[in-house]
């Protein structure tokens, strides 16, 4: 496979995951401010913090509001990271390579672009209207990586896809957990206000269900437990991990050494030996960032191998 192909591919499933966690961000967000509206204004920034868009935002507009950071994370198109922006280099990439995928791949992908953007000219920015359309916009990824699980060869193709979307996921997931962390009173009981944002975080991967069957109770250590190490939830950090490790090892190598596989098997050992103490609190703070920078560190190995 060419490394352009490959590349074009990666790319469009990374901005692709990107949309569907950033409509699970700003869902899960809008509803938490139905819930919690005295902690609206710190809600919005420490989302923009764990996105790490609040210094962009804030050379915009002067003063943070739910219905701003929506339109900013959402529908601007001048914010290279918006959901509007990711899906159209998506498009864009895909458009670039429509003979190595199936035909209903491209016009899937085609057709939802058109339809944002549609929307994104003619929305009123009602709160109501916009949890249901980013519920829409998730059914259009899953139904993206429904097509793509029935209809395209398990090649390269197929791989490299795996590849971009899992290390997305991983990225986002810990984003989610951040913003978790970031909402989080620190006392020693779980407070109303914890619990309603903890089960924030868990619904916004669509982890509630999945984490009841395991834990009888709401408890943040064990929801970052669940989200960070557990082998079997499909947007844990770990599952991620252990998806992209498959996938490049059903790649191969260009170099004797892959690094990339060499430093996904790091990134494994590092969530596989993280202790309940070292998921608390400040150390949570440190695990989240070094694993999101090593993460970014890994995206630079396989493009320096493949691309």
């Amino acid at each position: 496979m060419l490394s352009r192909v490959a590349n074009s591919i990666y790319w469009m499933s990374r901005y692709l995951e990107r949309v569907e966690n950033y409509a699970r961000l700003l869902g899960a967000n809008i509803n938490l401010s139905y819930d919690l509206p005295t902690q609206t204004a710190d809600q919005w920034t420490n989302l923009l913090d764990a996105t790490h868009d609040l210094e962009a935002f804030s050379q915009k507009h002067k003063v943070i509001s739910g219905s701003e950071v929506v339109h900013f994370l959402a529908f601007d198109s001048e914010n290279p990271f918006s959901i509007i922006n990711s899906l159209l280099y998506a498009r864009e990439n895909a458009r670039t390579i429509k003979e190595t995928l199936p035909k209903e791949v491209w016009e899937h992908l085609n057709t939802f672009y058109h339809e944002f953007n549609d929307y994104a000219q003619h929305s009123s920015g009602d709160f109501g209207a916009l949890q249901q359309f980013f519920d829409h916009v998730k059914l259009n990824c899953h139904l993206f990586y429904g097509i793509v699980d029935g209809s395209l060869t398990r090649n390269e193709a197929y791989y490299f896809l795996n590849v971009g979307k899992f290390i997305e996921r991983a990225d986002k997931t810990s984003r989610f957990l951040d913003v978790g962390r970031m909402q989080d009173t620190h006392s020693l009981s779980l407070s109303t206000e914890d619990l309603l944002n903890w089960a924030a975080v868990l619904k916004s991967v669509s982890a509630l269900n999945m984490y009841r069957q395991q834990y009888k109770k709401l408890d943040k250590a064990a929801i970052v437990n669940f989200l960070v190490k557990d082998t079997a939830f499909p947007r844990s950090i770990h599952f991620s991990m252990y998806k992209v490790h498959y996938a490049i090892g059903k790649i191969g190598s260009v170099s004797e050494l892959n690094p990339a596989l060499t430093k996904v098997d790091m990134l494994k050992t590092m969530i596989q030996t993280a202790t309940p103490k070292s998921l608390q609190n400040e150390n949570l703070t440190v695990f989240l960032s070094d694993f999101q920078t090593q993460n970014n560190v890994l995206d630079k190995l396989i493009a320096n191998e493949y691309f």
